[in-house]
């Protein structure tokens, strides 16, 4: 996934890829920081190249920061699926970044999945 800040600290974008698939998206973002509080609302568009089905997604996200640790809530999804999730990310250096977070589906049987990543900015 490749975000682009187009106007920095207010508007995004984002364009992404599965491996090995031929599945793809592209993702706006509007964000506004207040204090220590930032929120960021999502919309997106997701399909793959052999299936003429496509999704809409969107996100709503809130992330309180403390030194160089950030909490965040989410809730994401589709038309057809709804995710919350709850994160907590590290900021290591200007341009390194570790997050983990818990998943899940909001659905009468719920599947809770676990996240981690490292992110590189530039």
């Amino acid at each position: 996934m490749c975000k682009f800040g187009i106007i920095p600290g207010l508007f995004a974008t984002t364009f992404g890829m599965t491996f090995g698939k031929t599945s793809y998206c592209v993702n706006l973002i509007d964000s506004k920081n207040s204090g220590f509080f930032s929120g960021d609302i999502n919309l997106g568009y997701t399909t793959q190249a052999d299936i003429t089905d496509a999704d809409l997604t969107y996100g709503l996200a809130v992330v309180y920061s403390i030194g160089k640790f950030d909490i965040g809530a989410e809730i994401n999804g589709t038309q057809e699926m709804a995710n919350w999730q709850f994160g907590l990310r590290l900021v290591i250096t200007d341009w390194l970044i570790l997050d983990s977070g818990v998943v899940t589906t909001i659905a009468q049987s719920p599947i809770l999945m676990a996240t981690s990543g490292l992110w590189m900015t530039f």
